[in-house]
């Protein structure tokens, strides 16, 4: 029978210090000091250095257990092993055969650690990896480690800065996702794919001090990452260190969208859809997304709150390159004005987000078929709706849907049955790529389009805005003459200070009630200032469940479209009477000329209503149950699809496109309305404002100035 082997000795961590006085033994170590009641065979000398096998044995083990002493000869003297001692016995693949890689291998060795060659066959405890790799071998590198929990220290150090990051993918992003995202966000595209060494001018020389400094740093990132738990806990970032000045920028890591490498095995984090949302905890997910290096959205711009009313101006500037993961390029910018500075931020960079995650899909996931292929289960186009056939005779550039073409659907949720429903792809994604011979029916749009802190806050944002531009669509075209909204008695508040600072600001502030058959307040505001020379005139609106949340949301956005417009008159002119208005700049500056005030006149007609009282605030969930039932009870359906990327939800965000067929669509061509539905001229004999429905040469041909 063999006999045990005894025990191996413990020896203290090279930092730890046992020190008696007293009636206690203090063990003093970088990591803290502790004071254990204990009796010494020693002297009556305080201060006295103590060795550890005069201590009882009882205390020797306590202090094994935390990682103070361990097992040995003093090889694995560091004290980043602690409970990691296990790991840190397996091997550390060490990428690359450079000047750092070699120092990296080195100082491994000398801490205790075993490097082994990277075509080891041997399970690592951990893998060095240089960001600047080829992609095949970083996709390579991925594979081997995905679902085992070993840590990726990935790193790339130029001259100047070192990038280092701890990846543990599937639960973090990996290296692909790292190296995409950062090209994504390069600056100039047109050099984005070069080698990343050459992209970002990574560098090395034995000689340098720099390259010292960074070869300690991979260093001391393996060793926590050995010494680390198999599922370490907290969001992944990427720490870009300061050679000149040792400063320490951390950059929040998501996973990038269909990434080639880790998204097949990555989970997108659970998303409480009926919680209610808090816009300080929502700014506290988000705000790791608005990043120069890493982020989704590059660059945040606040103007301070300013005015007697304290709105604060938020708006994202730079867009992340989604092309590296999608077909399209996202037009991924956002802006808001709101009371409330946090909110201001939430919106800007959510209404990024909602425009990020609409130009981030994959073709092959969508369902190529014929509208008679899917039955009942799809929508038809035609109810979206589409143009009329004079609109499409005139217009070349688009054509007139064809039942017998297959086109790209899209699978949501019937929010009134809860069965599934095919939407079109191109009433969805925000741009649309149609098949290759394919005449687009429309310019895709955002109208529907929504981010929020939960599910049913995105679906609920999203149904308001489809009632809110439907019902901008049935006033304006027909012109109608609609209730005005007394202002006068407006309680104290945000809405208030607006109003006062914009009618002190000399400009008039007119608000319509456009509230129709769908029984979903609707509110328009205009702000009309200026002069004769140059009148400035801004129109907005907002649909709610509540009509004074609907008439706050106007006035700020009519706060932001006046903002707009006074940048956009300081950089361009006014367009033409009968140019083809194509952008937001051009529709919101059409009506900045004397000469086409007249078109506005009927705003002026109609009776003055008092303020309605305010609803009282339900759950989400509720809410979007009201409004889909309210929708129903007149022949339309709500349809969500929920389009939130992975990375947008580990920002807190749900992204939802709703649709709602049969509602007026808005659109951003003057020379294109989308005419072919019947609501837009059946609304208004709905309402009980008109008697007869107009024809469609009798529509108001001038063009739409909301936004």
């Amino acid at each position: 029978m063999e006999t045990p082997r005894p025990p191996a000795p413990l020896t203290l961590r090279r930092d730890v210090r046992l020190v008696r006085r007293g009636r206690h033994l203090y063990v003093c170590a970088s990591t803290g000091t502790l004071r254990v009641p204990v009796p010494l065979a020693v002297d009556d000398a305080d201060h006295q250095t103590v060795t550890l096998d005069a201590v009882p044995g009882r205390v020797a083990e306590a202090l094994h257990a935390r990682g103070l002493a361990h097992p040995g000869d003093g090889r694995l003297p560091h004290p980043l092993y602690g409970a990691g001692a296990e790991r840190a016995r397996r091997p550390v693949v060490v990428v690359g055969d450079g000047p750092l890689a070699s120092e990296v291998a080195a100082l491994l060795n000398r801490a205790g650690a075993r490097t082994a060659p990277p075509d080891t066959t041997d399970q690592p405890g951990a893998v060095v990896l240089p960001l600047g790799r080829p992609e095949d071998e970083l996709r390579r590198r991925t594979a081997l480690v995905l679902d085992r929990g070993t840590p990726l220290v990935t790193y790339l150090s130029t001259p100047t800065r070192l990038l280092l990051a701890t990846l543990s993918p599937p639960r973090t992003p990996c290296p692909v996702c790292l190296v995409r995202r950062i090209r994504a966000n390069h600056t100039w595209q047109p050099v984005a794919a070069l080698p990343l060494e050459v992209l970002l001018g990574a560098a090395e020389s034995e000689a340098w001090p720099t390259t010292a400094v960074a070869a300690g740093a991979v260093a001391h990132a393996v060793l926590t990452a050995l010494a680390a738990p198999e599922a370490p806990t907290g969001p992944p970032e990427l720490t870009e260190l300061d050679h000149a000045t040792w400063e320490r920028t951390g950059h929040a890591l998501f996973h990038t969208p269909g990434c080639p490498a880790c998204a097949t095995a990555a989970v997108p984090p659970k998303r409480d859809g009926t919680a209610t949302v808090d816009v300080a905890e929502s700014w506290r997910l988000m705000r790791g997304a608005v990043d120069p290096l890493t982020g989704l959205v590059p660059e945040l711009r606040v103007d301070r709150p300013s005015g007697p009313d304290g709105t604060t101006y938020a708006r994202t500037a730079g867009m992340t390159t989604t092309t590296w993961f999608s077909p399209v390029a996202a037009e991924a910018r956002g802006g808001a004005v709101k009371s409330d500075p946090v909110n201001a931020r939430v919106c800007a960079v959510g209404e990024t987000m909602e425009r990020y995650a609409a130009g981030v899909y994959d073709p092959d996931r969508l369902v190529r078929a014929t509208l008679a292929e899917l039955g009942d289960a799809a929508v038809d186009p035609r109810s979206l709706p589409l143009g009329s056939a004079e609109e499409y005779a005139a217009q070349r550039r688009y054509a007139p849907f064809d039942p017998a073409v297959p086109i790209d659907w899209v699978a949501g949720t019937s929010l009134a049955t809860g069965r599934p429903r095919y939407v079109p792809a191109c009433a969805v994604y925000l741009p649309y790529r149609f098949p290759r011979a394919h005449k687009p029916w429309f310019d895709p749009i955002s109208t529907g389009l929504a981010a929020g802190g939960s599910y049913h806050h995105a679906v609920l944002g999203g149904l308001m805005e489809s009632v809110e531009r439907d019902a901008t669509l049935v006033f304006w075209e027909n012109r109608l003459t609609l209730p005005s909204l007394d202002l006068t008695g407006l309680p104290d508040g945000p809405a208030r200070r607006i109003v006062d600072r914009i009618t002190a600001e000399g400009a008039t502030v007119t608000c319509k009630d456009l509230t129709t058959d769908l029984g979903i307040p609707a509110v328009a505001v205009r702000f009309a200032g200026g002069t004769a020379e140059r009148p400035v005139v801004v129109h907005a609106a907002r649909a709610d469940l509540d009509p004074h949340t609907a008439l706050l949301g106007a006035l700020e956005e009519a706060c932001l479209c006046r903002t707009g417009a006074g940048i956009w008159l300081e950089e361009g002119e006014v367009p033409a009477a009968d140019a083809a208005l194509s952008s937001l700049s051009e529709f919101c500056l059409y009506y900045c000329a004397p000469d086409r005030q007249h078109h506005l006149a009927f705003w002026a007609d109609g009776p003055r209503h008092p303020l309605p009282a305010a609803r009282p605030a339900g759950s989400l969930q509720d809410d979007v149950a009201e409004a889909v039932r309210r929708l129903a009870a007149r022949g339309h359906e709500a349809i969500a699809v929920d389009l939130t990327p992975i990375d947008v939800a580990e920002c807190g965000v749900s992204v939802v496109r709703t649709v709602v067929p049969g509602l007026c669509p808005l659109t951003l061509r003057s020379d294109f309305h989308r005419r072919g539905g019947p609501r837009v001229r059946q609304a208004p004999v709905a309402m009980g404002v008109r008697s007869t429905a107009l024809t469609e040469d009798q529509l108001n041909p001038w063009p739409l100035p909301f936004l």
